[in-house]
C-alpha cells in the first residue's frame, strides 16, 4: 500500500444546483489499531468538511448510527444543505489523510445512500393520525440552561420544525405554532443511557414513544407527519452533530414496533 491512502467516493453525488438536498451518508473507515469509534472523534472529521463556522447555532449536519467493527469503522452522516453536501464531498476526495483521534484511516468510502429534497417529504406525506419514534441513540432537549431526557411531543416536533425553517424553502414553511397542538402520547418506553463526549457525558433518552393525532385537523396530521419525516434525515434534541437523538419514526396502525434504521453497505474497494 502506498503512504498516501486511497479514498473511493460514490459515483452518485448530489447535484450543486436547485434547492437544498437532505442527504444519507456511510463513511466507511478502515482503522485496524482503532478499537472504538469516539463520537467526539467522528464529530471533528466532519466538522472540518462542512461546518463554515464551528461556534454557530445553525448546523446543516448531524451523526447518526455508528460501529465499530475488527478494524472498520462505519458512521451515518446527514447534510441538510446542498452546500454542506457539496463541502463534505470535496474535502473527502482531497484529503491528504483522515485522522481519527490520533490514528489515520489507512483506506476510507464515502456512498450516498439517500437523498431527498424537502418538496419530496412533502409529496410522500400521509395523513397518519398516529407516529412511532424509536429513539436509536441517548436523546436529550436543552431550554437554556436546563435539560430534559423526557421525549414529550412538543420538544420531539418542534426540533423537527425549527430544522425545516432554517433548511427548507421558504414557501414550503408552514404556519404551525406546536406548542398549541393537542398531541397526545399514548405510548411511552424506554430508559436512560450515557453518551460520552469526549471531556463530558450527557444521560438522554433511549426507548420508544408514540404520539396520537387524533384531535388534530387533517391539515395539522399531514404537517406533522412530514415533520416525523425529516426527523428520520436529521435527528432531534441536543448534540445531534455528536450522534446523540438518532431516531427512527414509522407511521400506521402499528407505529410502535421496533424497527432498524435504514442503513446500506456500499461495495468497497480495497487499495
Amino acid at each position: 500500500m502506498s503512504n498516501q491512502a486511497k479514498w473511493t467516493r460514490s459515483q452518485e453525488l448530489v447535484s450543486s444546483s436547485g434547492s437544498n438536498e437532505l442527504c444519507r451518508w456511510l463513511l466507511t473507515l478502515d482503522m485496524p489499531t482503532h478499537e472504538k469509534a469516539s463520537p467526539s472523534h467522528l464529530h471533528a472529521v466532519v466538522s472540518n468538511w462542512v461546518d463554515d463556522d464551528h461556534h454557530a447555532e445553525r448546523k446543516a449536519f448531524s451523526l447518526g448510527p455508528i460501529s465499530s467493527d475488527d478494524g472498520t469503522i462505519e458512521v451515518e452522516i446527514r447534510t441538510f444543505s446542498t452546500r454542506a453536501a457539496d463541502s463534505m464531498q470535496d474535502s473527502f476526495t482531497n484529503a491528504q489523510f483522515i485522522r481519527v483521534g490520533s490514528d489515520r484511516a489507512n483506506d476510507a468510502s464515502l456512498a450516498l445512500i439517500e437523498s431527498a429534497s424537502f418538496v419530496d417529504l412533502v409529496d410522500r406525506s400521509k395523513p397518519d393520525a398516529m407516529i412511532g419514534v424509536q429513539f436509536l441513540t441517548p436523546t436529550v432537549f436543552r431550554t437554556g440552561s436546563k435539560t430534559s431526557v423526557i421525549p414529550g411531543a412538543t420538544q420531539v416536533f418542534a426540533h423537527a420544525r425549527r430544522v425545516w425553517s432554517e433548511w427548507a424553502p421558504r414557501e414550503l414553511t408552514p404556519n404551525l405554532e406546536i406548542g398549541t397542538l393537542s398531541i397526545l402520547t399514548p405510548f411511552l418506553e424506554g430508559t436512560t443511557s450515557k453518551w460520552d463526549l469526549g471531556r463530558r457525558h450527557w444521560n438522554g433518552f433511549v426507548g420508544r414513544a408514540q404520539y396520537d393525532l387524533s384531535l388534530l385537523d387533517a391539515r395539522d396530521v399531514r404537517v406533522l407527519n412530514v415533520m416525523g419525516s425529516l426527523l428520520d434525515f436529521v435527528g432531534v434534541g441536543a448534540n445531534t452533530t455528536w450522534g446523540m437523538g438518532v431516531v427512527s419514526v414509522s407511521t400506521g396502525n402499528n407505529p410502535i414496533s421496533p424497527t432498524q434504521p435504514r442503513n446500506s453497505r456500499p461495495n468497497r474497494r480495497k487499495s
